[in-house]
């Protein structure tokens, strides 16, 4: 079913949810790097929290940075939620310490977290807007959101996708020709804090990494098919703009990298 699946198909919950589902039963994001969870980890070091606290892993898949939200905050109660069932189902026999609950359950139990967190997530939800209201309706007043997500600012990848025609699709909120199906957009460092500011978060820190050796190493890593699809293939390039005129109109709904580029944003909440 995925193979089939169109990027803008994914705007519809219930496609999306089937989508993801299939995806991890098939050993999608089953682990990161070393190196990127201890990234996390000094980062959240900064934030300077409280020694105890309540932290939500927005959209974690199997757990693996819900158990890095652990590893950095020992003493928190740590949580995680994710729009597959089957991956959460991972997360509770693989990290037994961590909870994981479906967004409503924590919604209906008006549950609220000091810091909310997410990895690569944002680029996969349907209605960021409304994303970010879901992630606002359990959060502290006084709490913190620390997003990592692939950047639209300026840089290697950038000018890369630039070069090609179509290469930056303009209809799909700025999506690069080469990403993955399930990203549908890049997001800069200025749509970001747009998008939270809307929700009253004030914007207090970015972070910035991978725009250029982070990309070529990616690149390195590669397959010589997948290079040589992203330098010479321009059909991808037009893919997107094909898969528009295929549908006549598509669905919407919201809910959800492979890391070439990474912003991170932490955000405290304004009193009401």
């Amino acid at each position: 079913m995925n193979s089939s699946i169109s990027t803008l198909e994914l705007q519809d919950q219930n496609i999306a949810q089937s989508f993801y589902e299939d995806r991890y039963k098939d050993d999608y994001m089953d682990d990161w790097p070393l190196w990127k969870k201890q990234r996390i980890v000094s980062l959240i070091e900064k934030l300077n929290l409280p020694k105890s606290g309540k932290a939500l892993d927005f959209g974690c898949g199997r757990g693996i940075f819900t158990q890095v939200l652990k590893s950095a905050l020992p003493e928190w109660e740590i949580t995680g939620c994710d729009i597959s069932k089957f991956a959460m189902e991972a997360g509770r026999i693989r990290f037994p310490n961590c909870r994981f609950e479906e967004i409503s359950k924590l919604q209906q139990e008006n549950e609220k977290f000091d810091l909310i967190f997410s990895h690569h997530v944002l680029e996969h939800v349907s209605k960021i807007d409304l994303a970010i209201s879901d992630i606002s309706s359990i959060q502290t007043s006084d709490g913190l959101i620390f997003h990592v997500m692939p950047c639209g600012n300026k840089s290697f990848e950038y000018d890369l996708a630039s070069s090609i025609p179509n290469g930056i699709n303009k209809e799909i909120d700025n999506r690069f020709y080469y990403e993955d199906k399930g990203h549908l957009r890049r997001l800069t460092s200025n749509e970001m804090d747009n998008l939270v500011s809307a929700e009253n978060y004030f914007p207090e820190k970015q972070w910035f990494a991978n725009h250029l050796y982070g990309s070529l190493e990616w690149m390195t890593d590669s397959s010589d098919e997948f290079i040589k699809e992203i330098l010479c293939n321009v059909e991808l390039a037009e893919e997107d703009q094909q898969a528009k005129k295929n549908i006549d109109s598509a669905p919407k709904a919201y809910f959800t990298f492979e890391d070439c580029q990474t912003i991170c944003k932490g955000r405290t909440k304004t009193s009401s």
